[in-house]
């Protein structure tokens, strides 16, 4: 009897410490999801946490590169030279954390109103007219947005996509690109029971648009291709940090920003 008693007794702790285990486990697995984990860093005021590079001014040939790397507020990811003698060029990637630059002041000037002259004017607009234009009901939406980018589990403004902002207007949705700005007006726009945003602009077009974190106003925007972006609207995008590559080599790109499935984020239940 003795011993089935201390059998039991083992076989009970033996089961918690299971349960506990596994717990552990599933609670680490959340912390570590890749799915919203790097909105809760935005919250966050610290730099990155990435190993970043010494470099002696010596070292460096631009004086753009010198004194933009001396700034405490910048992070160095990555610094190469290319090239022999007086053909030697060089790449340079930095996070930049300061308020007052002047991509931050491009990016603060294109609002709602900068797009509303730009079509006043009418030069390099390319309007896509329709019959019935539908209004924009849900005017928390409407604002100027960048394409944002995961970078260690945290957000970042990808400088490529600085002077290529997408505007939400009041009865539009406007795509700038190198030669011009495109306007699609509304053709219809519905509310999902998945609190999901639908703007048709034809009856082939659409974008749905997720919103992942209401206080930063982040989002997750779906095409009728099934293209997924992560958009964050003017004022968010003026809080991050901007990654940029200040480069006299072209043909470089900055390409480790981490893979996040937005499919995914965009399809859970995750509000």
């Amino acid at each position: 009897m003795k011993r089935i008693i201390y059998f039991l007794i083992l076989a009970l702790f033996f089961n918690c410490k299971i349960d506990k285990k596994e717990k552990n486990e599933f609670r680490q697995l959340i912390k570590n999801s890749p799915n919203l984990e790097f909105i809760d860093n935005l919250k966050k005021i610290n730099k990155i946490n990435v190993r970043e590079m010494t470099l002696e001014k010596s070292e460096i040939i631009s004086n753009e590169i010198k004194s933009i790397t001396s700034n405490d507020s910048v992070q160095i990811l990555e610094y190469k030279k290319i090239g022999e003698g007086k053909y030697k060029e060089e790449n340079c990637t930095i996070i930049d954390y300061r308020n007052n630059t002047s991509l931050k002041s491009i990016m603060s000037s294109y609002t709602l109103f900068y797009l509303k002259n730009e079509i006043n004017n009418g030069k390099y607009v390319y309007e896509n007219e329709i019959n019935n234009k539908t209004e924009n009901t849900n005017k928390s939406l409407e604002s100027t947005y960048f394409r944002v980018e995961s970078y260690k589990n945290n957000l970042v403004v990808n400088s490529n996509y600085v002077y290529f902002p997408i505007y939400l207007n009041n009865n539009s949705i406007a795509f700038t690109y190198m030669d011009g700005i495109q306007v699609s007006y509304f053709s219809e726009i519905e509310k999902t029971k998945n609190e999901t945003f639908i703007y048709h602009l034809n009856d082939k077009q659409f974008y749905e648009i997720k919103i992942i974190d209401k206080s930063s106003m982040i989002q997750i925007w779906k095409d009728q291709d099934n293209n997924y972006s992560l958009l964050a609207p003017l004022k968010t995008s003026l809080k991050l940090p901007i990654l940029q590559t200040i480069y006299t080599e072209l043909d470089y790109s900055f390409e480790e920003f981490d893979e996040i499935n937005l499919e995914q984020i965009f399809n859970s239940e995750n509000k």
